[in-house]
């Protein structure tokens, strides 16, 4: 029986590795990143195994999502997988007086609202499937 994930950020790291390893198995791979086109390791296993589709998803932008959402919208979804994420490097600094706000509110968009918006704009999909697994990647 075919299974299919949706993984977000697939271009590297984890959800890179979840991909691989989800494609190799005979699973149908939606992977997903904010820049396709800088995707080079994904493009290359996505040529691999043809059972991986790379979508644009940038977890911050509703349009992106509903994109997404709307080209697999017939689809059941087994397991959709929320790994996209962002770090700043400036945090292990520990100075309060010099918060980068702007990247606060960046990561707070990223990795906190972003899974939320994912799993609500895919919830029908992730329905339909008897398995009806949600994972959210934190660190």
């Amino acid at each position: 029986m075919n299974r299919t994930v949706l993984i977000t950020g697939s271009n590297r790291g984890l959800g890179l590795e979840w991909a691989r390893q989800y494609g190799e198995a005979g699973w149908r791979v939606h992977a997903t990143c904010r820049r396709p086109e800088e995707a080079h390791d994904l493009r290359a296993l996505a040529a691999r195994y043809p059972n991986i589709r790379i979508h644009r998803l940038d977890v911050t932008h509703a349009c992106e999502i509903g994109k997404v959402a709307e080209a697999l919208s017939g689809e059941a979804i087994d397991l959709l997988v929320n790994n996209a994420g962002v770090y700043f490097e400036k945090y292990d600094e520990g100075d309060l007086g010099c918060i980068d706000f702007p990247a606060w509110e960046e990561t707070l968009r990223v990795n906190t609202l972003g899974p939320v918006r994912v799993t609500r704009a895919f919830l029908e999909p992730v329905s339909r499937s008897s398995r009806r697994l949600v994972v959210a990647i934190s660190s």
